[in-house]
Protein backbone atom coordinates (compact mmCIF):
# COMPACT_ATOMS: atom_id res chain seq x y z
CA UNK A 1 0.00 0.00 0.00
CA UNK A 2 1.48 2.76 -1.22
CA UNK A 3 -1.39 6.05 0.04
CA UNK A 4 -0.89 9.52 -1.83
CA UNK A 5 -0.23 12.25 0.39
CA UNK A 6 -2.79 14.45 -1.54
CA UNK A 7 -5.72 11.55 -1.76
CA UNK A 8 -8.34 10.75 0.69
CA UNK A 9 -7.05 10.29 3.88
CA UNK A 10 -9.06 7.37 4.76
CA UNK A 11 -6.52 5.45 2.86
CA UNK A 12 -4.40 5.85 5.90
CA UNK A 13 -6.79 3.05 8.12
CA UNK A 14 -7.91 0.63 5.12
CA UNK A 15 -8.01 -2.82 6.24
CA UNK A 16 -10.42 -5.09 8.12
CA UNK A 17 -11.35 -3.87 11.94
CA UNK A 18 -10.67 -5.76 14.83
CA UNK A 19 -12.80 -5.19 18.70
CA UNK A 20 -11.29 -4.58 21.60
CA UNK A 21 -14.40 -4.60 24.74
CA UNK A 22 -16.81 -2.11 22.92
CA UNK A 23 -14.61 0.14 21.35
CA UNK A 24 -13.61 -0.69 17.42
CA UNK A 25 -9.89 0.01 16.52
CA UNK A 26 -8.68 0.06 13.08
CA UNK A 27 -6.24 -2.81 12.16
CA UNK A 28 -3.09 -1.02 10.97
CA UNK A 29 -1.08 -2.39 8.11
CA UNK A 30 2.42 -1.92 6.89
CA UNK A 31 2.48 1.48 6.01
CA UNK A 32 5.33 4.89 5.98
CA UNK A 33 6.09 6.25 9.55
CA UNK A 34 4.21 9.71 8.78
CA UNK A 35 0.99 7.36 8.20
CA UNK A 36 1.62 5.40 11.25
CA UNK A 37 2.43 8.41 13.79
CA UNK A 38 -0.87 9.53 12.93
CA UNK A 39 -2.60 5.93 13.55
CA UNK A 40 -0.56 5.84 16.71
CA UNK A 41 -2.80 9.34 17.50
CA UNK A 42 -6.09 8.08 16.65
CA UNK A 43 -5.23 4.18 18.65
CA UNK A 44 -3.68 6.48 21.99
CA UNK A 45 -6.62 8.66 21.63
CA UNK A 46 -9.40 6.25 21.73
CA UNK A 47 -7.17 4.33 24.48
CA UNK A 48 -7.03 6.93 26.73
CA UNK A 49 -10.77 7.76 26.45
CA UNK A 50 -11.71 4.33 26.76
CA UNK A 51 -12.69 4.51 30.12
CA UNK A 52 -15.51 7.49 29.46
CA UNK A 53 -16.52 5.64 26.50
CA UNK A 54 -17.62 2.49 28.43
CA UNK A 55 -19.65 4.43 31.06
CA UNK A 56 -21.28 6.16 28.01
CA UNK A 57 -21.84 3.28 25.92
CA UNK A 58 -24.35 5.38 23.63
CA UNK A 59 -21.35 7.95 22.43
CA UNK A 60 -19.07 6.58 19.63
CA UNK A 61 -16.53 8.73 19.77
CA UNK A 62 -14.32 7.29 17.42
CA UNK A 63 -15.42 9.16 14.18
CA UNK A 64 -14.10 12.28 16.20
CA UNK A 65 -10.97 11.13 16.47
CA UNK A 66 -10.38 9.87 13.19
CA UNK A 67 -11.84 13.30 11.35
CA UNK A 68 -8.85 14.96 14.45
CA UNK A 69 -6.43 13.38 12.95
CA UNK A 70 -7.57 13.44 8.87
CA UNK A 71 -7.96 17.02 9.37
CA UNK A 72 -4.19 17.99 11.32
CA UNK A 73 -2.92 15.68 8.05
CA UNK A 74 -4.06 17.50 5.48
CA UNK A 75 -2.96 20.35 7.18
CA UNK A 76 0.37 18.79 7.27
CA UNK A 77 0.19 17.89 3.54
CA UNK A 78 -1.21 20.49 1.77
CA UNK A 79 -0.66 23.57 4.01
CA UNK A 80 0.94 26.32 2.06
CA UNK A 81 3.98 26.37 4.35
CA UNK A 82 5.66 23.52 6.33
CA UNK A 83 4.13 23.18 9.93
CA UNK A 84 5.40 21.55 12.53
CA UNK A 85 4.09 18.54 14.33
CA UNK A 86 4.72 20.52 18.09
CA UNK A 87 2.65 23.26 16.54
CA UNK A 88 -0.12 21.23 15.55
CA UNK A 89 -0.58 19.59 18.66
CA UNK A 90 -0.19 22.60 20.51
CA UNK A 91 -2.91 24.15 18.87
CA UNK A 92 -4.94 21.09 19.02
CA UNK A 93 -4.23 21.01 23.01
CA UNK A 94 -5.38 24.77 23.24
CA UNK A 95 -8.22 24.51 20.94
CA UNK A 96 -9.33 22.05 23.14
CA UNK A 97 -8.92 23.62 26.32
CA UNK A 98 -10.33 27.11 24.84
CA UNK A 99 -14.39 25.85 24.77
CA UNK A 100 -14.27 25.90 28.29
CA UNK A 101 -13.79 29.21 29.92
CA UNK A 102 -10.98 31.85 29.97
CA UNK A 103 -9.61 30.16 33.28
CA UNK A 104 -9.12 26.51 32.10
CA UNK A 105 -5.56 25.97 30.44
CA UNK A 106 -3.40 23.58 28.70
CA UNK A 107 0.34 24.50 30.56
CA UNK A 108 3.34 23.35 28.77
CA UNK A 109 6.63 22.56 30.35
CA UNK A 110 7.40 26.21 30.06
CA UNK A 111 4.41 28.05 31.24
CA UNK A 112 4.17 25.25 33.96
CA UNK A 113 7.31 26.17 35.30
CA UNK A 114 6.50 30.05 34.77
CA UNK A 115 2.98 29.28 36.90
CA UNK A 116 4.97 29.38 39.89
CA UNK A 117 5.40 32.87 39.46
CA UNK A 118 1.73 34.11 39.54
CA UNK A 119 1.64 32.02 42.56
CA UNK A 120 4.15 34.07 44.69
CA UNK A 121 3.28 37.32 43.89
CA UNK A 122 6.23 38.60 42.32
CA UNK A 123 6.95 39.56 38.66
CA UNK A 124 7.69 42.33 36.13
CA UNK A 125 4.88 43.86 34.39
CA UNK A 126 2.25 46.18 34.49
CA UNK A 127 0.23 45.59 37.37
CA UNK A 128 -2.97 44.98 36.17
CA UNK A 129 -5.12 42.08 36.02
CA UNK A 130 -6.83 40.79 33.53
CA UNK A 131 -9.67 38.12 31.87
CA UNK A 132 -11.20 37.79 28.07
CA UNK A 133 -14.89 38.51 29.07
CA UNK A 134 -17.42 38.20 26.10
CA UNK A 135 -14.07 37.91 23.45
CA UNK A 136 -12.78 41.34 24.63
CA UNK A 137 -9.00 41.55 26.58
CA UNK A 138 -11.07 43.20 29.40
CA UNK A 139 -8.91 44.95 32.94
CA UNK A 140 -10.30 43.17 35.82
CA UNK A 141 -8.69 45.77 37.52
CA UNK A 142 -5.15 47.61 37.80
CA UNK A 143 -3.44 46.73 40.89
CA UNK A 144 -1.98 49.80 43.33
CA UNK A 145 1.97 50.69 43.56
CA UNK A 146 1.90 49.50 40.17
CA UNK A 147 2.54 51.54 36.70
CA UNK A 148 -1.16 50.59 35.26
CA UNK A 149 -2.91 52.27 38.75
CA UNK A 150 -0.54 54.95 38.59
CA UNK A 151 -1.44 56.11 34.80
CA UNK A 152 -4.91 55.63 35.59
CA UNK A 153 -6.10 52.57 33.80
CA UNK A 154 -9.03 51.76 35.21
CA UNK A 155 -11.58 48.58 35.94
CA UNK A 156 -13.41 47.75 32.79
CA UNK A 157 -11.06 49.16 30.56
CA UNK A 158 -11.06 47.38 27.43
CA UNK A 159 -7.61 46.39 25.51
CA UNK A 160 -7.97 47.35 22.06
CA UNK A 161 -4.14 46.79 21.13
CA UNK A 162 -0.58 46.11 22.66
CA UNK A 163 1.94 47.94 20.62
CA UNK A 164 -0.20 48.49 17.81
CA UNK A 165 -0.72 44.80 17.25
CA UNK A 166 -4.89 44.03 17.70
CA UNK A 167 -6.35 41.96 20.74
CA UNK A 168 -9.04 40.24 18.76
CA UNK A 169 -9.17 36.58 19.25
CA UNK A 170 -6.02 36.92 21.82
CA UNK A 171 -5.90 34.08 24.47
CA UNK A 172 -5.41 35.32 28.61
CA UNK A 173 -2.23 33.79 28.67
CA UNK A 174 -0.59 34.90 25.53
CA UNK A 175 -1.72 38.53 26.58
CA UNK A 176 0.08 38.29 29.74
CA UNK A 177 2.81 37.32 27.95
CA UNK A 178 2.85 40.37 26.12
CA UNK A 179 2.53 42.64 28.80
CA UNK A 180 4.75 41.37 30.99
CA UNK A 181 8.52 41.75 30.64
CA UNK A 182 11.68 43.22 32.02
CA UNK A 183 11.49 46.16 34.43
CA UNK A 184 12.25 49.23 32.34
CA UNK A 185 11.01 48.19 29.08
CA UNK A 186 7.72 50.16 27.52
CA UNK A 187 4.86 49.07 26.59
CA UNK A 188 1.76 50.78 24.95
CA UNK A 189 -2.09 50.13 25.07
CA UNK A 190 -4.87 51.87 23.31
CA UNK A 191 -7.85 51.56 25.90
CA UNK A 192 -11.68 52.13 25.37
CA UNK A 193 -13.72 51.95 28.67
CA UNK A 194 -17.06 49.69 28.75
CA UNK A 195 -18.58 52.08 29.98
CA UNK A 196 -18.21 54.04 26.58
CA UNK A 197 -20.05 51.40 24.53
CA UNK A 198 -20.98 53.08 21.04
CA UNK A 199 -18.38 55.63 21.31
CA UNK A 200 -15.21 55.97 19.51
CA UNK A 201 -13.17 57.61 22.65
CA UNK A 202 -9.76 55.74 22.63
CA UNK A 203 -7.10 56.87 24.63
CA UNK A 204 -3.65 55.56 24.13
CA UNK A 205 -1.13 55.24 26.69
CA UNK A 206 2.86 54.03 27.00
CA UNK A 207 3.77 52.65 30.13
CA UNK A 208 7.04 51.53 32.04
CA UNK A 209 7.21 47.74 33.24
CA UNK A 210 8.60 47.91 36.63
CA UNK A 211 8.93 45.14 39.20
CA UNK A 212 5.56 44.46 40.83
CA UNK A 213 5.70 43.91 44.71
CA UNK A 214 2.63 44.80 46.41
CA UNK A 215 2.19 46.33 49.87
CA UNK A 216 -1.34 44.81 50.86
CA UNK A 217 -2.43 46.47 53.66
CA UNK A 218 -2.94 50.09 54.17
CA UNK A 219 -4.25 52.55 55.38
CA UNK A 220 -6.29 56.13 54.42
CA UNK A 221 -2.56 58.21 54.23
CA UNK A 222 0.82 58.41 55.45
CA UNK A 223 1.40 59.07 59.23
CA UNK A 224 3.54 62.09 59.38
CA UNK A 225 6.50 60.09 60.86
CA UNK A 226 6.65 58.56 57.66
CA UNK A 227 7.12 54.76 59.41
CA UNK A 228 3.14 53.37 58.40
CA UNK A 229 -0.31 54.52 57.40
CA UNK A 230 -3.01 56.27 59.07
CA UNK A 231 -5.73 54.04 60.02
CA UNK A 232 -8.41 56.91 61.02
CA UNK A 233 -10.83 58.43 59.20
CA UNK A 234 -12.34 59.76 61.75
CA UNK A 235 -10.77 59.60 64.96
CA UNK A 236 -13.29 62.08 66.51
CA UNK A 237 -16.14 59.75 65.48
CA UNK A 238 -14.04 56.28 66.21
CA UNK A 239 -14.16 55.40 62.62
CA UNK A 240 -11.47 53.17 61.59
CA UNK A 241 -10.22 52.58 57.91
CA UNK A 242 -8.22 49.60 56.71
CA UNK A 243 -7.76 49.07 52.91
CA UNK A 244 -6.71 45.39 51.83
CA UNK A 245 -5.11 45.36 47.67
CA UNK A 246 -4.56 41.87 47.73
CA UNK A 247 -4.53 38.31 49.17
CA UNK A 248 -0.78 37.69 49.85
CA UNK A 249 0.91 35.63 52.80
CA UNK A 250 2.04 38.36 54.75
CA UNK A 251 -1.32 40.15 54.53
CA UNK A 252 -3.27 38.57 57.81
CA UNK A 253 0.09 39.60 59.90
CA UNK A 254 -0.13 43.13 58.53
CA UNK A 255 -3.98 43.67 58.80
CA UNK A 256 -3.82 42.17 62.58
CA UNK A 257 -0.89 45.38 63.27
CA UNK A 258 -3.56 47.70 62.03
CA UNK A 259 -6.27 45.98 63.80
CA UNK A 260 -4.19 46.32 67.08
CA UNK A 261 -2.61 50.10 66.38
CA UNK A 262 -7.08 50.84 65.99
CA UNK A 263 -8.10 48.90 69.39
CA UNK A 264 -5.15 49.49 71.50
CA UNK A 265 -5.92 53.68 71.44
CA UNK A 266 -6.07 54.80 74.63
CA UNK A 267 -7.77 58.27 73.41
CA UNK A 268 -10.42 57.28 71.23
CA UNK A 269 -12.81 53.61 70.94
CA UNK A 270 -12.91 52.15 67.94
CA UNK A 271 -16.68 52.10 66.97
CA UNK A 272 -16.45 51.16 63.69
CA UNK A 273 -14.58 49.86 60.86
CA UNK A 274 -14.56 50.30 57.18
CA UNK A 275 -12.37 47.30 55.08
CA UNK A 276 -11.65 48.47 51.69
CA UNK A 277 -11.05 45.95 49.21
CA UNK A 278 -12.14 47.71 46.20
CA UNK A 279 -9.13 47.15 43.60
CA UNK A 280 -8.57 43.90 45.18
CA UNK A 281 -8.03 41.44 42.62
CA UNK A 282 -8.05 38.24 45.12
CA UNK A 283 -5.01 36.24 45.79
CA UNK A 284 -4.57 33.19 48.34
CA UNK A 285 -7.34 31.33 49.67
CA UNK A 286 -6.15 30.36 52.90
CA UNK A 287 -5.77 34.24 53.65
CA UNK A 288 -9.34 34.86 52.55
CA UNK A 289 -10.72 32.50 54.68
CA UNK A 290 -8.54 33.90 57.89
CA UNK A 291 -9.52 37.39 56.98
CA UNK A 292 -13.46 36.02 57.38
CA UNK A 293 -12.83 34.45 60.26
CA UNK A 294 -11.54 36.75 62.20
CA UNK A 295 -14.68 39.03 61.59
CA UNK A 296 -17.03 36.04 62.63
CA UNK A 297 -17.38 33.49 64.81
CA UNK A 298 -18.22 30.33 63.76
CA UNK A 299 -20.16 28.11 61.22
CA UNK A 300 -19.79 28.36 56.90
CA UNK A 301 -17.42 30.79 55.49
CA UNK A 302 -17.78 29.44 52.06
CA UNK A 303 -18.20 26.34 50.10
CA UNK A 304 -17.08 24.93 46.53
CA UNK A 305 -18.92 22.46 44.43
CA UNK A 306 -18.27 20.81 40.68
CA UNK A 307 -19.22 18.33 39.45
CA UNK A 308 -16.92 15.33 41.02
CA UNK A 309 -17.28 14.23 44.48
CA UNK A 310 -14.35 15.54 45.62
CA UNK A 311 -15.10 19.32 44.21
CA UNK A 312 -17.58 19.92 47.24
CA UNK A 313 -15.44 21.15 50.12
CA UNK A 314 -16.87 23.84 53.35
CA UNK A 315 -13.81 26.09 55.12
CA UNK A 316 -15.13 26.64 58.65
CA UNK A 317 -14.56 29.55 61.01
CA UNK A 318 -13.37 29.54 64.11
CA UNK A 319 -13.96 30.99 67.19
CA UNK A 320 -10.18 31.51 68.71
CA UNK A 321 -9.05 34.35 66.81
CA UNK A 322 -12.03 36.93 66.19
CA UNK A 323 -11.59 40.53 66.13
CA UNK A 324 -13.80 42.76 68.44
CA UNK A 325 -17.17 42.63 67.15
CA UNK A 326 -17.57 46.35 66.12
CA UNK A 327 -19.40 47.41 63.09
CA UNK A 328 -18.27 46.73 60.19
CA UNK A 329 -18.91 48.23 56.25
CA UNK A 330 -17.12 46.60 53.59
CA UNK A 331 -16.58 48.43 50.64
CA UNK A 332 -16.25 46.76 47.17
CA UNK A 333 -16.45 47.87 43.05
CA UNK A 334 -15.99 45.99 40.11
CA UNK A 335 -12.62 45.40 40.25
CA UNK A 336 -13.23 43.58 43.53
CA UNK A 337 -12.59 39.37 42.30
CA UNK A 338 -12.48 36.18 44.44
CA UNK A 339 -11.09 36.06 47.85
CA UNK A 340 -12.54 40.01 48.45
CA UNK A 341 -15.96 38.52 47.01
CA UNK A 342 -15.47 35.74 49.11
CA UNK A 343 -14.72 37.49 52.02
CA UNK A 344 -17.71 40.21 51.22
CA UNK A 345 -20.56 37.72 50.29
CA UNK A 346 -19.39 35.70 53.51
CA UNK A 347 -19.75 38.99 55.75
CA UNK A 348 -22.85 39.84 53.99
CA UNK A 349 -24.76 36.47 54.03
CA UNK A 350 -23.76 35.83 58.11
CA UNK A 351 -24.61 39.76 58.78
CA UNK A 352 -22.00 40.04 60.08
CA UNK A 353 -21.38 43.79 58.10
CA UNK A 354 -23.19 46.47 55.21
CA UNK A 355 -21.54 45.95 52.01
CA UNK A 356 -21.39 49.12 50.31
CA UNK A 357 -20.08 50.15 46.78
CA UNK A 358 -20.99 48.55 43.50
CA UNK A 359 -21.14 45.10 41.97
CA UNK A 360 -17.86 43.16 42.33
CA UNK A 361 -16.30 41.05 39.03
CA UNK A 362 -17.82 38.14 39.79
CA UNK A 363 -14.50 35.31 39.33
CA UNK A 364 -15.58 32.70 41.60
CA UNK A 365 -14.33 29.74 39.86
CA UNK A 366 -11.58 27.32 41.23
CA UNK A 367 -8.76 26.17 38.97
CA UNK A 368 -7.09 22.84 40.21
CA UNK A 369 -3.55 22.21 38.67
CA UNK A 370 -3.59 18.68 37.35
CA UNK A 371 -0.28 16.71 35.88
CA UNK A 372 -0.73 15.14 33.10
CA UNK A 373 1.60 11.85 33.61
CA UNK A 374 1.39 10.28 30.33
CA UNK A 375 2.93 12.92 28.69
CA UNK A 376 5.58 13.34 31.01
CA UNK A 377 8.24 16.60 31.02
CA UNK A 378 5.97 18.51 33.39
CA UNK A 379 2.66 19.17 30.93
CA UNK A 380 0.08 20.40 33.44
CA UNK A 381 -3.47 21.50 33.06
CA UNK A 382 -5.30 24.33 34.44
CA UNK A 383 -8.93 23.62 34.83
CA UNK A 384 -11.88 24.93 36.41
CA UNK A 385 -13.31 22.65 38.82
CA UNK A 386 -15.48 24.08 41.01
CA UNK A 387 -17.51 26.98 41.68
CA UNK A 388 -17.11 29.37 44.96
CA UNK A 389 -20.99 29.81 47.04
CA UNK A 390 -21.40 32.22 49.92
CA UNK A 391 -22.54 30.59 53.07
CA UNK A 392 -26.15 30.92 51.69
CA UNK A 393 -25.64 29.25 48.23
CA UNK A 394 -25.25 31.93 45.81
CA UNK A 395 -22.90 31.29 42.76
CA UNK A 396 -20.03 34.33 42.72
CA UNK A 397 -18.70 33.07 39.28
CA UNK A 398 -20.04 35.24 36.39
CA UNK A 399 -20.43 32.74 33.61
CA UNK A 400 -19.74 33.70 29.97
CA UNK A 401 -22.70 35.46 28.82
CA UNK A 402 -24.35 36.10 32.13
CA UNK A 403 -26.69 39.16 32.27
CA UNK A 404 -26.87 41.83 34.81
CA UNK A 405 -30.07 40.05 36.31
CA UNK A 406 -28.47 36.92 37.23
CA UNK A 407 -27.17 35.59 39.98
CA UNK A 408 -23.65 36.33 40.66
CA UNK A 409 -20.58 38.11 42.26
CA UNK A 410 -21.82 40.23 45.42
CA UNK A 411 -24.30 43.03 45.32
CA UNK A 412 -24.09 45.64 48.04
CA UNK A 413 -26.83 46.13 50.73
CA UNK A 414 -25.83 50.10 49.48
CA UNK A 415 -25.27 50.07 45.87
CA UNK A 416 -23.28 53.14 45.39
CA UNK A 417 -21.89 53.63 41.85
CA UNK A 418 -18.81 55.36 40.19
CA UNK A 419 -19.34 57.46 37.13
CA UNK A 420 -15.71 56.75 35.10
CA UNK A 421 -14.37 60.21 36.32
CA UNK A 422 -14.99 59.96 39.60
CA UNK A 423 -13.05 56.23 39.52
CA UNK A 424 -10.50 58.40 37.82
CA UNK A 425 -10.59 60.74 40.87
CA UNK A 426 -10.43 57.71 43.41
CA UNK A 427 -7.16 56.26 41.35
CA UNK A 428 -5.48 59.91 42.08
CA UNK A 429 -6.71 60.10 45.41
CA UNK A 430 -5.16 57.05 46.32
CA UNK A 431 -2.11 57.87 44.19
CA UNK A 432 -1.86 60.75 46.63
CA UNK A 433 -1.81 58.98 49.70
CA UNK A 434 0.99 57.04 49.25
CA UNK A 435 2.58 60.98 49.64
CA UNK A 436 4.06 61.91 52.95
CA UNK A 437 2.74 65.55 54.21
CA UNK A 438 3.64 68.12 56.42
CA UNK A 439 3.15 71.30 57.20
CA UNK A 440 6.52 72.41 55.06
CA UNK A 441 6.13 69.93 52.79
CA UNK A 442 1.87 70.21 51.52
CA UNK A 443 2.62 70.07 48.09
CA UNK A 444 5.25 67.47 48.02
CA UNK A 445 4.32 65.47 44.18
CA UNK A 446 3.34 61.47 44.41
CA UNK A 447 5.75 59.43 44.29
CA UNK A 448 8.84 61.53 45.97
CA UNK A 449 11.45 60.64 48.10
CA UNK A 450 9.76 60.85 51.49
CA UNK A 451 7.20 58.47 50.37
CA UNK A 452 8.00 55.86 52.62
CA UNK A 453 9.71 52.81 52.93
CA UNK A 454 8.11 49.72 51.25
CA UNK A 455 7.11 46.69 52.58
CA UNK A 456 4.07 45.94 54.90
CA UNK A 457 1.73 48.14 56.65
CA UNK A 458 3.36 49.41 60.16
CA UNK A 459 1.51 51.38 63.01
CA UNK A 460 2.13 55.29 62.39
CA UNK A 461 2.61 57.18 65.32
CA UNK A 462 2.05 60.38 63.58
CA UNK A 463 -0.79 62.55 63.11
CA UNK A 464 -2.91 62.26 59.94
CA UNK A 465 -1.14 63.55 57.11
CA UNK A 466 -4.33 64.26 54.65
CA UNK A 467 -3.38 66.60 51.47
CA UNK A 468 -4.94 70.31 52.18
CA UNK A 469 -9.03 70.25 50.93
CA UNK A 470 -9.36 66.44 51.06
CA UNK A 471 -12.82 65.00 50.74
CA UNK A 472 -13.92 61.34 51.00
CA UNK A 473 -15.05 60.07 47.78
CA UNK A 474 -18.65 59.15 47.16
CA UNK A 475 -18.51 55.12 48.22
CA UNK A 476 -16.32 56.27 51.12
CA UNK A 477 -18.36 59.31 52.31
CA UNK A 478 -21.53 57.06 52.33
CA UNK A 479 -20.04 54.18 54.52
CA UNK A 480 -18.94 57.06 57.25
CA UNK A 481 -22.34 57.85 57.12
CA UNK A 482 -23.48 54.71 57.79
CA UNK A 483 -21.25 54.67 60.96
CA UNK A 484 -22.17 58.41 61.71
CA UNK A 485 -26.13 57.48 61.71
CA UNK A 486 -25.57 54.41 64.44
CA UNK A 487 -23.70 56.36 66.67
CA UNK A 488 -25.86 59.43 66.76
CA UNK A 489 -27.74 59.45 70.26
CA UNK A 490 -32.12 59.28 69.95
CA UNK A 491 -34.00 62.19 70.07
CA UNK A 492 -35.59 62.04 73.83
Amino acid sequence: MNPSHTGANYSLLSGTRHREGNVYFPKVLAMPRRETVWVTVIVALIVLSMGPVRKRKEENLFPQFLLLAEMMEKIRSHYVEEVKDEELFQGALDGVVSTLDPYSQYLPPKEAEELQVDTEGEYEGLGIVIAIRNQQLTVITPIEDTPAFKAGVLAGDRILTINDESTEGITQENAIAKLRGRAGTKVTLSLHHESQEGSKDVRKITLTRARIEVQSVKGLCRAADGRGWNFWVDEAEGIGYIRVNQFQEKTMPALDEAMKRLTSNSSRDLKGLILDLRFNPGGLLNVAIEMADRFIRDDLIVFTKGRARDSFKKYLARSDDDYPAIPLVVLINKGSASASEIVAGCIQDRKRGTIVGSRSFGKGSVQSIINLDEAGDNHKLKLTTAYYYTPLGRNIHRTEGAKESDVWGVIPDVVVDLTPEELKELVQQRNESEVLRTPSAETRPAGGAESGPPGEAEPGAGPPSLPSGWTPDKQLRRAIEIFKSLNASPEA
